[in-house]
């Protein structure tokens, strides 16, 4: 019979980090949201619900287009540019989160009449 005390240690250990994680996403004022290389969003905090006036599900299912200024747009690409660019550098370290600060996005008109 294998050990799988370490094994488990380590799922014990993630599932922790990732439920101080959610709590901490799910109860802060700012809007957190991640996107995959698409720019298709795959997850938005409830506080945009209170920032920007229209449900998670609404909110994820309009284009990043129309939830963003074309500057804010720009910054995103760029940072995506460059973190591709370093995922084929072996002397980056990879380890680190990436974030933009809440001055460079901001949402803007849609269609819908919402912010």
């Amino acid at each position: 019979m294998n050990d799988i005390t370490t094994q488990w240690q380590a799922e014990e250990k993630l599932r922790q980090s990732e439920e101080k994680y959610r709590r901490i996403a799910e109860n802060i004022s700012d809007v957190v949201w991640i996107v995959d290389f698409d720019m298709r969003l795959s997850y938005v905090s409830p506080s945009v619900e209170k920032m920007v006036g229209e449900s998670m599900s609404a909110h994820m299912d309009r284009p990043i287009e129309e939830r963003l200024t074309p500057e804010s747009m720009e910054k995103i690409f760029t940072v995506f540019t460059e973190e591709l660019e370093k995922e084929n550098d072996p002397s980056v370290d990879k380890t680190g989160p990436v974030s933009l600060n809440s001055n460079t996005t901001g949402p803007t008109a849609a269609s819908s009449g919402f912010p």
